[in-house]
């Protein structure tokens, strides 16, 4: 099985046409840029654990082929103050380096901070005890804090550098005590040591957006830091993407590596969220880059869209400015690579611009799968034709759910099942399928009801037509019918007699009509659904809409029917009585049919008219037998 990248990707709602926008209406969504300069050579390597729990080893060594030490950078802590930790981050990166700017170049021995109710403010905390404690804590964590260092390192001239000391960036004095000079220190000062003010006089400045910073929390902060070099690099280059390895930026970023994907992810998703809610990025995508003998584990190449506050930032520092070239004459020029602290290496080596490629409708399935977008479109473009993509991803998807161990590539095996149009076992149902199979059953028990209600609108106008031809008999015949059927009422329920007189007449009336039906001249089932769909007069009516059904399903009855219907609600004792006479009905046919009159008004009639229909007589009679009995008990 072939081993292909493992990709993720996140994305947030992006700026409508912020892209194609211009410098300024792209600065104007976003708030104003507040710049602040940092040095760009000691600030890329990590000082801090960024890390809330346990600590970390902060210790990157690098050597040439012939095993010489090329690069060496370690940070030890005092035992007394611990490790500087977030916030002493926090307080070096937005109190101090912002003074450090202040005071432009070269740098005074000794830089005036504040009170500790200032740096309190700066760091947009309260100015109780409690957090005084805390901020004067991690002055001190920052101010012991050891290096020892051996770099080389490029000046803003150009030239190159070497650094080879153990040294602290500086010194801290509080309030009311001696500054080196003799000087009661009004405030608190920071004393630069030598190694630590020489690299600050002569390193590039990198521009970053203060107000940006430090809205930031410290792992998100340390990743603008580390990224925004790439970042300006990629825009400049015209790169649709800037890139790290994820073991470069915690080694750089002093984070906890992670060796599984899923931790990994995890990790990266926390540090990315406010930088793609606030549009620095918009779009990020992993790529492995390490192999199963790579002593140091597995890794990956993050890759970012810059979005349009990076575009923003980048538009704002790079914007032209006037300068003074040898003969004295002024100019206006951009800035170069250098001024904004982009690294060249990293300029030199940046992908060309990739050219646009439509996106397949189902690229989105394989890169929330871990596919590279590249791959996938590759991929799409050569499914054959008429093949299920989604079914073999959701079987992919079911296998990894429930054998996570066997896959140690869950990305190589959506690949390998695309490229391989592997056809899921009969015995999977996708998605598509249970859709598929949902509206098959949704259509069969639409079906079942629009034949219910037809039957019982078929029921209601061969009982509406009855009722009119019953009282169209003449005066003789009615007498003689009613006179019949109140002599065999009488011998057959056994209460007749003691029911009112409107009951006595609606139960003669009923076994009128039921005498009178063989007579009437009534439409099939086939030919009233027919007629119905059709919006025509029923067979045997007088005029279209009384007993008729419109084709919104809405019967057309008169007021005969309306009487019919509120008739036979009968109290649960006359219902029993009722029931007694249909079980002396001549025919089975007959029973059924009162019986099912009986059962008027009950949540499941429409299921009792089913078992008519189908011929479940036996069923029929139980189940209603049933019913009927327990409205009796009440």
């Amino acid at each position: 099985m072939p081993s292909e990248p493992i990709t993720d990707r996140a994305q947030t709602p992006r700026t409508p046409n912020a892209e194609n926008a211009t410098a300024v209406s792209v600065l104007e969504l976003l708030e104003p840029i507040t710049r602040i300069g940092v040095e760009t050579e000691l600030s890329r390597y990590p000082v801090h654990n960024l890390a809330k729990k346990g600590a970390v080893n902060i210790q990157i060594t690098k050597r040439r082929h012939d095993g010489v030490i090329d690069l060496k950078w370690e940070v030890s802590y005092s035992d007394r103050y611990g490790q500087a930790r977030q916030q002493a981050y926090k307080l070096d990166t937005i109190v101090v380096n912002r003074r450090i700017d202040e005071e432009g170049r070269p740098l005074p021995k000794f830089i005036k901070i504040g009170s500790l109710n200032d740096l309190c403010k700066d760091l947009g905390l309260s100015t109780g005890g409690k957090n005084k404690a805390i901020v004067k804590k991690g002055m001190l964590q920052n101010a012991s804090a050891f290096i020892s260092a051996k770099l080389k390192y490029r000046t803003s001239d150009g030239g190159e550098r070497t650094l080879e000391a153990g040294f602290t960036r500086y010194s801290v004095v509080f309030t009311g005590e001696k500054l080196p000079d003799g000087r009661e220190a009004d405030a608190i000062y920071i004393v630069l040591n030598e190694p630590y003010r020489e690299v600050l006089n002569n390193a590039p400045i990198r521009p970053l957006n203060y107000g940006y910073l430090k809205s930031l929390g410290p792992s998100a902060q340390r990743f603008y830091e580390i990224i925004s070099s790439r970042v300006y690099a990629a825009i400049r280059n015209k790169n649709s993407l800037a890139r790290i390895s994820y073991s470069e930026f915690c080694t750089y970023s002093a984070l906890t590596r992670h060796m599984d994907h899923e931790n990994f992810r995890v990790q990266m998703a926390k540090v990315h969220r406010p930088h793609l809610k606030s549009g620095y990025i918009t779009r990020i995508t992993y790529e492995p880059i390490s192999s199963e003998a790579d002593e140091d584990g597995p890794d990956w190449m993050m890759c970012y869209k810059p979005g349009p506050r990076a575009q923003a930032e980048y538009m704002t520092f790079a914007r032209k400015s006037k300068r003074l070239q040898a003969d004295g004459n002024e100019i206006e020029a951009e800035a170069t690579p250098l001024e904004l602290g982009i690294d060249e290496t990293v300029l030199a080596s940046a992908d060309p611009a990739t050219p646009s490629i439509a996106e397949h409708p189902l690229e989105p399935e394989l890169v929330s799968r871990g596919v590279s977008p590249n791959k996938a479109r590759t991929l799409l473009a050569a499914t054959a034709e008429g093949q299920r993509v989604m079914d073999q991803l959701e079987w992919a998807d079911q296998l990894l759910a429930t054998e996570p161990k066997r896959f140690k590539n869950p990305a190589g095996f959506y690949v390998y099942v695309l490229g391989e149009n592997v056809t899921p076992p009969p015995e999977f149902e996708s998605s598509a399928q249970r859709a598929e199979r949902a509206q098959a059953r949704k259509s069969r028990d639409a079906e079942y009801s629009r034949q219910a209600q037809l039957r019982i609108g078929y029921d209601e106008f061969c009982h509406a037509r009855v009722e009119q031809v019953a009282k169209g008999l003449t005066s003789l015949e009615l007498k003689e019918i009613s006179a019949r059927k109140r002599q065999k009422m009488s011998v057959s329920i056994q209460s007749f007699s003691q029911m009112t007189a409107d009951n006595q007449r609606n139960l003669i009336w009923n076994a009128v009509k039921a005498e009178v039906k063989p007579r009437v001249e009534l439409p099939s089932f086939e030919e009233f659904v027919a007629m119905r769909e059709q919006m025509t007069p029923v067979k045997g009516s007088r005029r279209a809409g009384k007993g008729a059904v419109a084709p919104d399903g809405n019967r057309r009855v008169g007021k005969a029917a309306v009487k019919a219907t509120a008739k036979r609600k009968a109290s649960p004792k006359q219902q029993q009585e009722l029931f007694g006479f249909a079980e002396s009905a001549e025919t089975s046919k007959e029973r059924n049919e009162a019986r099912n009159y009986l059962l008027t008004g009950h949540p499941d009639q429409l299921r009792f008219h089913k078992m008519l229909d189908e011929g479940r007589y036996e069923e029929f009679n139980r189940e209603s037998e049933k019913v009927l009995a327990a409205r009796a008990k009440k």
